[in-house]
């Protein structure tokens, strides 16, 4: 049975239905905490845009990117394998936030 605190508590909360796993995962809490989201349905990625420091770094990542995906670099078994370790370890650090 459903409590009338559960039920208020669920009535008022803000959840963003798709979202990235930002690194580092604390800029993604503190941007949601900004934005007045009280969880997020997090999904994996194999690309961070958000770590490089210039447009060159960016390109790279693209490039890698796109030839990973066309089967020209890389292993996207691995890839997958770290992207899903990142969702994990972003939900296990916090639980409360991420769906």
């Amino acid at each position: 049975m459903i409590t009338s605190s559960i039920r208020k508590e669920a009535e008022n909360m803000i959840i963003d239905g798709h979202s990235h796993v930002t690194l580092p995962i604390e800029e993604h809490i503190s941007t949601m905490n900004k934005a007045g989201v009280d969880k997020t349905v997090l999904f994996s990625t194999t690309f961070h845009p958000e770590t490089s420091v210039n447009f060159e770094e960016v390109s790279t990542s693209i490039k890698f990117l796109n030839d990973l995906l066309a089967g020209k670099k890389g292993s996207m078994v691995e890839a997958r394998k770290k992207a899903a370790t990142e969702l994990a370890a972003a939900i296990a650090r916090y639980p409360g936030r991420f769906i």
